[in-house]
């Protein structure tokens, strides 16, 4: 009786983890579709006393901003294209297993959106 639970224990945890239900971590990525590069900040925390950020963001790039384990706020997100700035202040909580994606459109427009991981 012991050995089947076990077995039954290992398959149900090898099964979550292929699925990804097993993650323990958040992710902000960011994707460029415009043509023009552009740099992004990312406050984080209650009060966005932390903070992550890409200087020169090409054209077509994808890039993983920063991740971490249990969960944080995303406090505000910054996006700087061709001399002009545009700023989300979204105060949404990010919890293990979601990225929180942000993405340049082709006409410069900043967009977000979370999903899971």
């Amino acid at each position: 009786m012991c050995n089947r639970i076990t077995v039954i224990c290992a398959v149900v945890t090898i099964a979550l983890t292929a699925l990804g239900c097993g993650s323990k971590e958040w992710e902000i990525t960011v994707e460029n579709k415009s043509a023009a590069a552009c740099a992004i900040a990312v406050k984080l925390g209650l009060d966005g006393s932390s903070s992550a950020s890409v200087d020169s963001l090409s054209a077509g790039e994808t890039v993983t901003l920063i991740g971490g384990s249990g969960s944080t706020v995303i406090y505000s997100v910054t996006l700087k294209a061709g001399g002009n700035e545009t700023s989300l202040s979204p105060s949404l909580a990010l919890s293990a297993g979601q990225r929180y994606q942000i993405v340049i459109d082709a006409q410069g427009n900043l967009q977000a959106s979370t999903t899971a991981k």
